[in-house]
Order: structure tokens, then sequence, then C-alpha cells
């Protein structure tokens, strides 16, 4: 067969076949429109945030970096250092918190349940629902059911300029915008145990050391006065060396005292400083996005690709003849 007559017999027999091949195109792509369009629509809540750091001047110098030269603190330049954001929420000990978290919400004392009740909400009929277990016994089965749904309507967007995009995607707007404040709340509380650890356990162990020193200052002090008492009972001779040794004595501890009394101010003020500031640019809330599948897109799509199919397969004869002769020509 030359390519002309080829043509012509695809042409004839896609023509004779096209009524059929437009029905069931037409039925396919109505069950794929009507599987997409029964799949609902998704609320996002987005917070567009700061990048996490320290209290930190850009530029000039600042009083605070000032008071932090005169005090001899650093400018906690390790604290500026910006973690991934994504590898913080997916993490147990946020995760675990965020779902664990109270409600707003009066009918949900804890957000994994609202999250459990929210994707059952939506569920096809084919697929089971979960089912919690009880609130004591399965307590942390409980929190793993409720991370595994929240790791999957979480995401993390970087931009160029340093933004960072926190979106929370839910069939319950409302469980949107409370999921990425409870998230934005656990970050904000990491953070800040995460920088001021150091200065805090400084200011106990300093604020110990100053109250043993006040404790030993004072019985030094409560031993003079009494050495000034039997002085008018004794030799002066006598009672005026014990006092040297511990007036000397007295000295040393208030050098140290005053010392401690100074570093511990210090260590309040590092502790101030170096808390870290959550910046929020944009707050999760009103207005929401709305996402839902483009069941109108998908239908044609499958309309297209069916109708391509169909023609191909009654097409077939022609295509294995054309095969044929060629194989017996070889």
């Amino acid at each position: 067969m030359t390519i002309l007559e080829i043509i012509h017999a695809l042409r004839d027999k896609v023509k004779k076949r096209l009524p059929i091949s437009i029905i069931l195109s037409l039925i396919i792509a109505a069950g794929v429109g009507l599987y997409f369009s029964s799949i609902p629509g998704e609320y996002s809540a987005t917070a567009r945030i700061f990048p996490l750091s320290a209290n930190s001047s850009r530029g000039a110098s600042s009083p605070l970096d000032q008071i932090r030269s005169q005090f001899g603190i650093g400018g906690g330049e390790g604290s500026n250092e910006i973690y991934d954001l994504n590898e913080l929420i997916i993490s147990k000990r946020l995760s675990f918190k965020v779902v664990n978290s109270i409600t707003t919400n009066k009918k949900f004392d804890k957000l994994y349940k609202w999250l459990v009740f929210d994707h059952n909400s939506e569920l096809p009929f084919y697929e089971d629902k979960i089912v919690l277990g009880d609130k004591k016994t399965d307590s942390l089965k409980n929190l793993i059911v409720g991370r595994s749904l929240l790791l999957g309507r979480v995401e993390v967007e970087k931009s160029d300029n340093g933004y960072t995009s926190l979106i929370v995607k839910s069939y319950d707007k409302e469980l949107a915008k409370e999921i990425n404040e409870n998230i934005l709340i656990a970050l904000s509380e990491f953070y800040i145990d995460f920088v001021t650890e150091k200065p805090r356990t400084d200011l106990i162990q300093i604020q110990k050391m100053r109250d043993s020193l006040s404790t030993e200052l004072s019985l030094i002090e409560r031993a003079i006065a009494g050495q000034i008492d039997n002085s008018q009972f004794g030799v002066k001779a006598s009672v005026n060396l014990p006092r040297a040794k511990l007036s000397r004595k007295q000295t040393e501890v208030q050098a140290i005292y005053s010392t401690t009394v100074n570093a511990l101010q210090n260590a309040r003020f590092k502790l101030l400083s170096e808390s870290p500031i959550f910046q929020i640019l944009d707050y999760p809330g009103e207005p929401y996005s709305f996402e839902k599948k483009p069941w109108k897109k998908y239908a044609m799509s499958a309309f297209i690709v069916c109708m391509i199919l169909f023609s191909l397969w009654f097409c077939r004869k022609i295509f294995i003849n054309i095969i044929v002769e060629e194989l017996k020509k070889a």
C-alpha cells in the first residue's frame, strides 16, 4: 500500500467508528469529571514570617550594641543562625506538641481530634475512617495518627528575598488557621528555649553564688560585730588580731560579691538581649485561599486521550497489515 492509500484507509476507518469513539470517550470523560468534582476543595492559611533571629542591629551601632560593649557581651552571632523550619516542624518534639495542643473549638479539646474529624468528614465511601483509641491507654497512638495527618497538610516555602511562607491546608478554614498559629507558637518557643538555654543556666549558677556569698558576708559581719562587743571587756591587743583577720576576709568576700552582682546583671541583660523575636509579616487568616481540582480540565483531557486511543484501536488491523507487508518485503 502506498502512503496515500494508508492515509485514506485510516481516515475511512476513523470516520466509520467516530460515533462510537465519541460516545465511549464522553462516558469515560464524564466519569473522570465526576470523580474529580467529588473531591472536596481545601482552604489554605498562609503565614509569611521573617527569619527567626536574635535582636541584632543592621548597619550603624545601636544603643543595644553599646550596652553589650559596656558589659563585654558579644553580639550573639550564633543565635542568628537560621535552621530549616521544615525539619523543625516534622520533628517529633514540635509536631507532637502541636497536635496535642488545646483548641479554641469547643467540640474538640485537642487538635489531633479536630484533625481526625476533618479528615473523616470528606473521606470517600470506599476508604475506612480513622477511629481514635482511648484517651489514656492509646494517647501515644492518637498523637502519632494526628501527627501523620498534620505533616500531610503543612508546606514550607522559602523565597529568594529571605522570607518564609508557612502554608497549612484543611477542609475547615478555621482548622487551617489554628494549625498555622500553633506551629508558629511552637517554633517561637523552641527558638527562645534554644537560644536562651545557656544564659538561663549561667543566670541560675550566678544567683546561687551570689546567695552563698551574701550568706557568708552576713556571717562575717556578725562575727565582726561580736568582736566589737567583746573588745569593750577584753584586752585591746588580743581582740584586734582576730578582728583584723575578719576585716581582711570581709574585704575579700565583698570584692568577690561585688563581682558576682555585676556578673548577675550582665547575665540578666544577656538573657534579655538574646531572646529571639518571632516576626510575622502576614498572619494566617482571612483571606483564605481555596483550591479545588479543575474537574473540567481533567474531563477534557480524558476525552481527548480516549479519542486518540479508540481511534488507534479501531485502526489496529490496518497497522498490523502494514507491519506484515513490511516484514514480507524484508
